[in-house]
């Protein structure tokens, strides 16, 4: 048994930031690794050895240096939450999903072209797969179909075809409709 028990002060609290005290007396969690130490001993010396010797604290250490924060993925300035870079980033992740449709590229292609487009122009660009088709199906589609609602909301005579199509594992249906606008015409 030690002559002293070595609690966590308010020195060693300024020192090391990532240290918390922990439920226990002369234990204390480290936000780093995740793990809940004693410095009952050896104090000050429990925690440069958990600091420099800890594999678990290092392999921590090295992966949160190698990524970004949560934190600076949020805008902090505009109260409205958005910036003229962040708009016109938006707009061309926007683009670049419409292009995909539009030439009827894989939503998996964009993985590639996305890392190429964000390593060549644009830093912020995320545009890949899970995002090209979340805009797609989620902002463009709605919006297409918003447009073609109101273009037949108000017509007399239409012509519908409907076809099916395999596609791999996929079942296609596509439906055409004509219809005759006196302005514009077919």
């Amino acid at each position: 048994m030690p002559k002293r028990r070595c609690v966590f002060t308010p020195q060693l609290k300024l020192e090391f930031p990532f240290l918390q005290d922990a439920d226990e007396v002369g234990k204390i969690f480290c936000t780093i690794c995740k793990s809940v130490f004693s410095i009952e001993h050896g104090g000050r010396s429990d925690i440069t050895q958990h600091v420099t010797k800890v594999k678990k604290h290092l392999l921590a250490l090295s992966a949160a240096s190698k990524h970004e924060k949560v934190t600076s993925f949020f805008l902090k300035n505009d109260p409205s939450g958005s910036t003229d870079e962040s708009r016109r980033t938006a707009a061309q992740e926007g683009i670049f999903a419409f292009h995909t449709v539009i030439h009827n590229h894989s939503f998996r292609s964009m993985d590639c072209t996305s890392s190429l487009l964000k390593q060549m122009y644009n830093k912020k660009f995320t545009c890949a797969r899970t995002k090209a088709e979340s805009i797609v199906l989620n902002v463009l589609a709605p919006f297409a179909m918003q447009q073609i609602y109101k273009e037949i909301e108000n017509i007399n005579f239409a012509t519908i075809m409907i076809d099916t199509s395999n596609h791999k594992n996929l079942k296609i249906v596509p439906i055409l409709i004509r219809y005759f606008k006196p302005n514009s015409g077919i």
